[in-house]
């Protein structure tokens, strides 16, 4: 049975380039490290993690291509967006507003895994 959200992770080929991305542009505080090849982030009281393959890393993962995804609220995602896309971070599609409810924007992390920024809008 399943008991509730362990974590969400990306495996990314070099981990200080990795926390630069997701500490430096995005803003995500570390709240622990392990052995060089895990950082993890509290996000909203939930954990997200970046990690680099290791002598310890089962095979299979280590030939993935595409680890994963993740969504981050955020509260101004034009704002955002623009700083990433200055910084030559590779947006994949513009913020766009989903029937006056949200706004999502998608782009791509040093590795290529895909980020995905929400944002709620506030109801009338």
């Amino acid at each position: 049975m399943i008991k509730g959200f362990a974590y969400a992770s990306h495996q990314v080929s070099d981990l200080e380039r990795a926390r630069e991305f997701y500490e430096g542009l995005l803003g995500l505080k570390s709240t622990g490290s392990y052995a060089g090849t895990w950082e993890e982030y509290d996000v909203g009281g939930e954990t997200f993690a970046v990690w680099k393959a290791s002598k310890m890393t089962p095979a299979y993962f280590k030939e993935l291509k595409v680890t994963g995804s993740i969504a981050f609220e955020v509260s101004d995602i034009e704002k955002l967006t623009q700083k990433l896309q200055k910084a030559g971070v590779k947006i994949l599609q513009e913020p766009v507003s989903h029937e006056g409810h949200c706004k999502t924007a998608y782009l791509e992390d040093p590795d290529g895994n895909i980020v995905t920024l929400h944002q709620l809008l506030e109801n009338d």
